[in-house]
């Protein structure tokens, strides 16, 4: 731990490469191991082999010694200066950069900039007006576009962008439509009538009541008219009302229903029947008397 303290810069060879990183001999029995994740800044999930090969003298960083477990962390991308803090420092907010277009996501677009690092540009930065899902269908991969620096977060590493900030037309401020009418009474300007309003007026005021229908129906005079009269008037002369009277029952005949044949027998059989009881009767000193026919006996 004397010999490699924390921080300091050593030289190595790397002796052996694994999925998970590389093995650096210091001096002979002596290795450090560099965990993939500590090999670059800018290429994540990266197998180490495309980064060092066997064999290869490299500077790298002591991170971490563990005595007691024999184990020395080194970091390769630690010889090399954050590209997130060099970006914030040459590239502040605010400022206009000009990247390709790496890929489209359904929030937004992935910019390549200077020092090998991606800026993203949100939806809702693409346009002032236009929703964003419409404006990135309009880009392509492999297109260079220019963009403003929002923010730079170095320890999260990330750059945000935006794209309608330099737009050449910011969007105008929200004024209040010229045709809508405030709801205040006081606000709403009342214009004095036109000459041909006034001209039209004196005609109709002028003219007779029956000249105008418009002005017959709107005068007094023609209110009266259609009221019904007094009832002084009513004394003098027969008074008639105005609506008109319904029929009276007496006047009405009902049309006498059609006879059956059935009806026509049944009264043919009463006649039989009464002629038969005339015969029955005697008459005897002006008064009539039944006579009763007696049933001969069993």
């Amino acid at each position: 731990g004397v010999k490699y303290p924390m921080g300091v810069k050593v030289t190595g060879r790397v002796t052996n490469i694994t999925d998970y990183g590389a093995f650096v001999e210091l001096e002979p029995g002596i290795e450090g191991l560099i965990h993939v994740s500590e090999m670059s800044w800018t290429k994540k999930n990266v197998h180490p082999g495309k980064i060092l090969s066997t064999s290869q003298e490299v500077e790298v960083v002591v991170l971490e010694v563990d005595p007691n477990k024999r184990r020395i962390s080194l970091g390769l991308k630690q010889t090399l200066q954050n590209p997130w803090e060099a970006f914030a420092d040459k590239f502040p907010t605010g400022s206009i950069v000009e990247g390709e277009v790496k890929n489209k996501t359904e929030f937004g677009l992935f910019i390549g900039l200077e020092g090998d690092v991606d800026g993203m540009v949100h939806l809702s930065d693409l346009d002032w007006n236009r929703p964003g899902e419409q404006v990135i269908e309009e880009f392509n991969k492999g297109d260079l576009v220019k963009a403003q620096v929002l923010d730079v977060d170095v320890d999260k590493e990330r750059i945000s962008l935006g794209m309608k900030q330099i737009a050449p037309s910011s969007p105008a401020k929200s004024r209040p439509s010229p045709m809508v009418v405030s709801r205040s009474r006081s606000s709403i300007p009342i214009s004095p009538p036109s000459s041909a309003v006034r001209i039209w007026h004196a005609i109709a005021t002028s003219s007779a009541p029956s000249a105008s229908p418009l002005a017959r129906s709107s005068t007094p005079a023609s209110r009266s008219s259609t009221r019904r009269p007094a009832a002084s008037a009513c004394r003098s002369r027969p008074c008639r009302s105005p609506k008109r009277r319904k029929p009276s029952l007496s006047t009405v005949r009902p049309t006498p229903a059609p006879r059956s044949a059935t009806f026509s027998a049944l009264r043919s059989r009463a006649a039989t029947t009464r002629n038969k009881a005339r015969l029955s009767l005697g008459h005897s000193s002006g008064r009539t008397r039944l006579t009763k026919t007696k049933r001969p006996a069993a």
